[in-house]
């Protein structure tokens, strides 16, 4: 699964695509707005989709997406990404 993960602060601002698209496209000039500088932004291309691999034995659900991006978060507040 690809992500972006940029940016510095004590909170961070999650942005999850919607079905069918990619975070980066959709997000990327509104994380370069100044007043979310004081923000770790991490940009989320669920698998499938965007720059994420396709997965031949992913089941592609909501369920399987919302299982994925919870082991990343919490690996991300490891800051282990």
């Amino acid at each position: 699964m690809r992500y972006l993960d940029f940016g510095e602060g004590p909170e961070t601002l999650v942005f999850l695509h919607g079905y069918g698209a990619m975070s980066t496209a959709y997000f990327a000039e509104f994380c370069a707005d100044p007043r979310l500088a004081k923000y770790r932004k991490l940009l989320i291309d669920l698998p499938g989709f965007g720059l994420s691999d396709r997965p031949e034995e992913y089941s592609y659900s909501f369920e399987a997406f919302s299982g994925t991006a919870a082991q990343l978060l919490d690996r991300g507040r490891r800051r282990t990404l």
